[in-house]
């Protein structure tokens, strides 16, 4: 695995409601990260399984490292709320759950009317999905313990292979 170049993020407001039309620049990835050996797997399942269902043969995946902090009330995870990322295929993968409780992934069909599938993402989980064909959300999460830190460390991959 290697970082290519410094590349920014743009989504358009038909895919993001919240944050789209803006171009959002973020750092790279730890050279440490790229090293870990459950990241390693992470990618290379994601790569195998689209590859199995793609015309494509994959040779690039996009990396988004999402922390989100609960507050003591509720906290959004998806503000833009049921949607498509605008790519072929995503998976979203949970790194870790730290004094959360909730956060249930939702996946629904391609006119957002039957919820296909519903789960906590527990740590080290990945949820592979079609998104061309499908949309998704995630439900807020609230602190299990309003005297603690909470938060959900999750990574998204996409490609439009």
């Amino acid at each position: 695995l290697e970082i290519i170049g410094d590349l920014n993020f743009y989504q358009s407001s038909n895919y993001n409601n919240y944050n789209g039309n803006l171009l959002r620049k973020y750092n790279n990835l730890d050279k440490d990260i790229l090293n870990d050996e459950l990241f390693k797997y992470l990618v290379q399942t994601f790569k195998e399984q689209v590859d199995k269902v793609s015309p494509i043969i994959t040779k690039y995946i996009q990396v988004h490292q999402i922390r989100v902090y609960a507050n003591d009330s509720s906290t959004k995870l998806v503000p833009e709320g049921i949607h498509q990322d605008g790519y072929n295929f995503i998976a979203i993968s949970c790194i870790k759950r730290e004094n959360i409780k909730e956060g249930i992934n939702n996946i629904y069909d391609s006119n957002k009317s039957d919820n296909c599938f519903s789960n906590v993402l527990n740590e080290g989980e990945i949820l592979i999905l079609n998104d061309r064909k499908m949309f998704h959300d995630v439900t807020n999460i609230e602190l299990d313990n309003l005297n603690k830190i909470g938060y959900r460390d999750i990574f998204v991959f996409t490609t439009v292979s």
